[in-house]
């Protein structure tokens, strides 16, 4: 891999006493054991907030949706795939169980390789030249590299290989206060920004397909955290077959919590109604005297109550139903009617 770093010369701020003397850098890389509950707004749009010192990047105003699982990480000892990642310390495993495999050291982070979908199959993406950034970010360093890989898959029965090919640049060009949650902490902001071209070569018949991509992500991380709590993600795919062609756009928020926070439903026809599952709590807002019942799968109840306040609490374990149990939910009251699905972290 090539890796370049340019200094941004004729940046005012670089120039600052405030910025050295804050020294802003950035580890970020994941560590073995981290979990976090994943939260993705599809098409959400929100603003990436500006570069620079003491930004103010406030995310309070995005939509809670139900997580998605967890992301885990594990470590070498328990790398489901060493053959093909002789060197990976670290990999990680998403909710749609796809895997991602590291290699991490004090100056480097590396992408090896990760699990991709392709028209319907499955396949491990290995790179020959992983993606590559050197550690610690400093602030207004732009780092270049470029990328290469090829995987796998078969397609109606017949094999199909992919081929990547690609440049990224990322910089750490942003510092200040996320707000999320009505908390606020210091973050880094890192934006980086992909172009590659995915090939797929059909070995029988002979047909080429061919994805051009370019992918910017913006991602804020909080300071000595290993992982960015926050990522936008905005996507221009362009699709080329031997017939045609056409473009995709793409756009979408990932939050990473500690705490699962569920955000069942967010609105009835007066938005004052909501149901969340927060850490070990359910949590229910609606009219007094409003009832809440909740049943297993199989339609058996399992709870019953009526709203005494505001913001009414059930812990979980009053529920009788294991972790990973899914149960249905009904808020109803004189003037509304609330039901969900949700799963039990």
């Amino acid at each position: 891999m090539k890796r370049i770093s340019i200094a941004l010369l004729g940046s005012l701020l670089i120039q600052s006493p405030l910025l050295f003397a804050q020294n802003i850098s950035s580890t970020f890389n994941p560590k073995v054991g981290s979990t976090y509950f994943v939260y993705n707004n599809t098409n959400y749009l929100h603003t990436t907030g500006s570069s620079g010192v003491n930004q103010i990047y406030d995310f309070n105003d995005v939509p809670l949706v139900s997580s998605l699982g967890k992301l885990t990480f594990d470590g070498a000892a328990n790398n489901p795939d060493p053959s093909a990642f002789p060197t990976a310390t670290v990999f990680s495993t998403n909710p749609s169980f796809d895997y991602v495999w590291y290699k991490t050291s004090n100056s480097l982070h590396q992408i090896l390789g990760r699990t991709m979908l392709y028209e319907g199959s499955v396949g491990d993406m290995v790179y020959s030249d992983p993606e590559s950034i050197s550690l610690p970010l400093k602030y207004n360093i732009l780092q270049l590299d470029n990328t290469k890989g090829e995987a796998s898959f078969t397609n109606s029965g017949l094999p199909v290989k992919l081929f990547r090919s690609g440049k990224d640049s990322l910089i750490l060009d942003g510092y200040g206060t996320l707000k999320l949650d009505n908390k606020e902490k210091k973050v880094n902001r890192i934006k980086i920004v992909r172009n590659y071209v995915d090939s797929a070569k059909y070995i029988n018949p002979a047909v080429r397909r061919k994805n051009i991509v370019r992918l910017e992500e913006y991602q804020y991380v909080g300071i000595d955290e290993d992982y960015p709590t926050i990522t936008i993600f905005k996507e221009r795919l362009t699709e080329v077959t031997q017939a045609n062609s056409k473009i995709i756009i793409s756009n979408s928020l990932v939050i990473l919590r500690k705490d699962n926070i569920n955000n069942i439903v967010n609105s009835d026809i007066n938005g004052t109604e909501s149901i969340q599952l927060i850490g070990e709590q359910l949590c229910f807002k609606g009219p007094k005297d409003a009832i809440v019942s909740i049943f297993k799968s199989n339609g058996q109840k399992i709870y019953e109550n009526k709203l005494t306040n505001d913001n009414f609490y059930v812990n979980k374990n009053e529920l009788l139903a294991t972790e990973g149990a899914m149960i249905i939910i009904k808020l109803n009251s004189n003037i509304s009617s609330l039901t969900k699905k949700i799963t039990l972290f």
